[in-house]
């Protein structure tokens, strides 16, 4: 994925995520947070405000109230790990980037872009 971004050694941007059924029905949606500095990927995640009824009040309660519902996760390719931090825990777990990751960012893709429309 950070190879998209090509020449760009920085932004910070919200994004909506969906996931959609087979029938393009939303099935989730969730606001993430994303920030890029060099290569190096931010992503902050509130899952009290994951919107699917498959995910129950309960759930969320319950992680709230074990000060998990609060996700940062830090991609480092120059370290090849990915961390992920609860900052109401003050916790974090550092975990090697697997084989198939590193091949990945280590790899020249063919990316070729189309422009959509003006804006």
């Amino acid at each position: 994925m950070i190879k998209l971004f090509g020449d760009v050694k920085a932004f910070a941007a919200k994004a909506n995520i969906q996931v959609l059924d087979k029938e393009k029905k939303e099935t989730m949606s969730v606001p993430v947070g994303f920030t890029l500095l060099d290569q190096k990927v931010r992503v902050e995640l509130d899952v009290t405000q994951i919107k699917s009824k498959q995910l129950a009040e309960d759930d969320v309660a319950g992680l709230k109230q074990m000060g998990l519902a609060q996700i940062v996760s830090i991609i480092r390719p120059d370290k090849k790990t990915t961390y992920v931090i609860y900052p109401d825990q003050k916790c974090y777990l550092g975990t090697p980037m697997s084989k198939e990751d590193i091949d990945a960012l280590e790899s020249n893709p063919k990316i070729e872009k189309t422009r959509k429309g003006d804006h």
